[in-house]
Parts: structure tokens; C-alpha cells; sequence
């Protein structure tokens, strides 16, 4: 799905090199992914309502929707994300992201498109994205590095 998937806005070289990473017996450990990701979500919960909104789990009898259950069967939240990464509980990088787009995408799925949920869901997503992807670029830049200077 090229919404909830990052590496659609990836090129193909990218790609490649992502691909090529991987197959090469790249393994990141959790205090790792811990060390990379934690600064996206540090960032995320700096814009405006995000950690309002995100930041804890839906409680559909104080918001009053009874429905929440029946349309979200997998809720997540940000600060749920937060907690997993600082228990060292993510073993991949597709674990923190699918939960990172789960939460946005049960927001814009339980909300209008027209409502400001929906949007700022859209647009953190987005966002989110956007960092995420420079921050594998980054990592993958940082391996070439150390592959070429092996000291």
C-alpha cells in the first residue's frame, strides 16, 4: 500500500541499496533502532496537538465513541510506540513503522476525511516519512563508510 508503506517514496536507488544492506547480513539490534528512531518520535511529539492527540491510547468512553472498538481492531498510539522502543521492545525497523502508520492510519480510518484528526493524521504520516527516510539514508550512508574504511 503506497500510503502506509515508506519505501514507496523511495527511489530505485535507494532501493537498491537498502535492498542491497539487507542482504548483505545488515542486522540492527534494539538499542540501535532505540538510537535511530527515538529522535523521529522525539521530533513528532514536538509538532502542535501530536502528542495530545497521539500521544496515549484512544479512550472511547471519555471521548464518548462507543463505535471506536468495532471500526479499530488494532488501536496504537505514539506513546505506546515511545514505551516499546524505550524497552528495547522493536527487533526491526518494519515493527516500529508499521506501528508508527497503524496509529495514523486507525486515525484517519476512524475519522472524517474533512476532520482535523483525519488531517493531522495525514499529515504526521507524512511527516513521519519524510524523517524516516532520512534517517535510513543516513544509517545506510554511515555503513558505506565504515564498509570502505574497515579500521
Amino acid at each position: 500500500d503506497p500510503i502506509s508503506c515508506a519505501i514507496y517514496s523511495f527511489s530505485l536507488e535507494e532501493i537498491k541499496a537498502h535492498t542491497d544492506n539487507i542482504q548483505e547480513g545488515l542486522k540492527l539490534n534494539a538499542t540501535k533502532i532505540k538510537e535511530m528512531c527515538k529522535p523521529i518520535m522525539q521530533e513528532l511529539f514536538a509538532i502542535p496537538h501530536a502528542a495530545s492527540v497521539f500521544g496515549v491510547p484512544v479512550d472511547p468512553k471519555v471521548l464518548g465513541l462507543p463505535d471506536y472498538f468495532d471500526v479499530i481492531k488494532f488501536p496504537m498510539d505514539l506513546g505506546t510506540v515511545m514505551k516499546r522502543l524505550d524497552a528495547g521492545s522493536y527487533r526491526d525497523l518494519h515493527y516500529f513503522v508499521s506501528d508508527v502508520h497503524l496509529t495514523f492510519n486507525n486515525a484517519m480510518t476512524f475519522n472524517p476525511k474533512n476532520s482535523d484528526v483525519f488531517i493531522l493524521s495525514k499529515n504526521l504520516k507524512r511527516e513521519f516519512d519524510i524523517k524516516y527516510k532520512q534517517k535510513i539514508s543516513e544509517f545506510e550512508k554511515m555503513i558505506e563508510i565504515m564498509r570502505s574504511n574497515p579500521e
